[in-house]
Parts: C-alpha cells; sequence; structure tokens
C-alpha cells in the first residue's frame, strides 16, 4: 500500500528554480514507493497565519501527509512520517545549494 502525499504549494512569488529542485527531490522519493498529488494554490499575500490555520484545520482531518510550502520559506508539514520528513530534508538542503550558488 502505497502513501499518498498531498502537497500544497502555496505562492505570493515565481520561483521557478525553488520549484524545479523541489520538484526534483520529490521525484526521487517517488520512485522508492510514494505517490504524490500535487495542488497549487496562489496567494496575494504572504505570511497570512489566518489562512494557515485554516488550512491546518481543513487538512488535518486527512490521514495522509500534507506538506505546505508557503513562499518556499516556511515549510509546514501535518501527519508527516520519516519519509516526508526525508523530503523536506532533500529540498531544503538542495535549496541551499541553490542558493550559495547564486
Amino acid at each position: 500500500m502505497s502513501l499518498c502525499i498531498n502537497l500544497v504549494f502555496i505562492e505570493t512569488e515565481k520561483s521557478p528554480s525553488e520549484r524545479r529542485v523541489f520538484t526534483e527531490a520529490l521525484a526521487k522519493m517517488g520512485e522508492c514507493r510514494q505517490l504524490f498529488e500535487y495542488s497549487w494554490i496562489l496567494l496575494s499575500s504572504s505570511s497570512d497565519q489566518e489562512i494557515m490555520k485554516n488550512l491546518k484545520e481543513c487538512f488535518g482531518k486527512f490521514d495522509n501527509a500534507i506538506i505546505i510550502i508557503s513562499d518556499f520559506k516556511q515549510i509546514e508539514c501535518f501527519g508527516c512520517d520519516k519519509v516526508c520528513q526525508e523530503i523536506i530534508q532533500e529540498f531544503i538542503h538542495k535549496r541551499n545549494r541553490l542558493n550559495e550558488s547564486l
């Protein structure tokens, strides 16, 4: 039985390079056994705690893991297991390498 991970990207700015490295990290993890579903939400303002709170309440009803990326600066993970944590660490590592090269 494969774990279905819902990824909700909350963006206020376009960042194709960071999105690419994150997608690559996901693809690497996906080769193991994961099935990923993507949701993209474009917001007009960043760090809206009320929106984050509402999303957490909504997604908290599901059993599968939810990863929320907010502006690629803040990462929140609800119901995460070890695989999810590895995905996040891989993304952070690749993002840091990307930032160092710029």
